[in-house]
């Protein structure tokens, strides 16, 4: 049972840093975290502020205390390989207290729980990339799709969806998602292992094993888990991915991986909360444990607030509720 303090406590995401172009050096001292650049000091930031640190540089350097401080505060490492794709996560290999509760409540849920929540997920993420959709009738056509999801999915109307939302995506023209292809899938890989190492510390930080998914099994991907999770929240990627196409990006530089990391803190509305993609993904974390609890027969799913609803939402002069983060891409 999470305590009423764990239920009403707000999750955050603090800063996003991203790290490339030199040879960088990290150490900690007395909780703060510190770049170095041939030696000298270039910033300093305290680890408890450090929602996401990206690496993008072959030769970067780390004290192991400097990573520990990072994880144990909560924090995220992302380190990049030749590609400039994120290749590895830092994670902590603890959770909270009730670790060991959580998983026996993973491997315990019932079926047809584990199909009803399964069903939500997919739901969502059709729903929101149909916010996406530059064409009305494949808007149109996504939402009835969704309707007609079952629990568990039985009909696979997930990947019926997913034909309807890629064949016009390219405003109108049809696009080929694949992970080796070319442009703009690679802002696409870059967004959702973003996404995905989110959820996986989400995951660490709530006690449950990422490697008990929902839907998703092991295979090749040791966070089964965040793969499901992170479902709902494709759509943000997506939208990011499609607004560079349109500016003609065809790499990823510091601008283009600028504007992803910047998915985090867009908004997303999650029940009755206005707040950003984030800090939806740590409730949605929150929300599975209390149906692994009983505390919740359904899990709560993240929502893609309309460009209208966003407006009104600024107009009225209401901040996501305190949840808001900075990114900072340091070359």
């Amino acid at each position: 049972m999470l305590r009423s303090s764990e239920k009403s406590r707000p999750p955050t995401i603090k800063r996003t840093l991203e790290v490339s172009g030199f040879d960088a050096r990290l150490r900690v001292r007395s909780g703060v975290v510190i770049l170095e650049r041939e030696g000298k000091e270039v910033a300093k930031v305290a680890a408890i502020d450090i929602g996401v640190l990206v690496v993008d540089t072959p030769n970067a350097q780390f004290t192991t205390a400097s990573l520990v401080e990072i994880v144990e505060h909560g924090g995220l490492v992302i380190l990049c390989g030749a590609d400039h794709v994120p290749s590895l996560y830092v994670l902590p290999v603890w959770g909270n207290t009730l670790q060991g509760e959580r998983k026996q409540q993973q491997l315990a849920l019932p079926k047809r729980a584990r199909n009803r929540v399964w069903q939500r997920l997919v739901q969502a993420k059709i729903r929101n990339q149909a916010q996406v959709a530059p064409v009305e009738e494949v808007r149109e056509a996504l939402l009835q799709v969704a309707e007609r999801v079952k629990p568990g999915d039985p009909d696979n109307m997930e990947a019926r969806a997913a034909r309807i939302y890629w064949s016009k995506w390219l405003d109108g023209q049809p696009f080929e998602r694949d992970r080796y292809g070319p442009p703009p899938n690679l802002f696409l890989n870059y967004g959702y292992i973003i996404l995905r190492g989110v959820l996986a510390r989400a995951v660490c930080a709530a006690g449950l094993d990422p490697a008990f998914g929902v839907h998703h099994v092991g295979g090749r991907s040791g966070f089964p888990l965040a793969d499901d999770l992170m479902e709902p929240f494709r759509g943000w990627v997506d939208r990011a991915a499609l607004e560079l196409h349109r500016m003609g990006a065809q790499e990823l530089n510091k601008e283009t991986k600028a504007r992803l990391l910047q998915v985090l803190y867009e908004p997303a509305w999650f029940d009755s909360y206005h707040s950003t993609v984030a800090v939806a993904a740590e409730r949605l974390v929150g929300s599975f444990v209390r149906v692994l609890t009983g505390d919740e027969k359904e899990i709560t799913v993240p929502r893609m607030p309309t460009a209208e609803e966003v407006w009104n939402h600024a107009e009225k002069g209401s901040a996501s509720q305190g949840e808001d983060g900075t990114s900072t891409s340091l070359e």
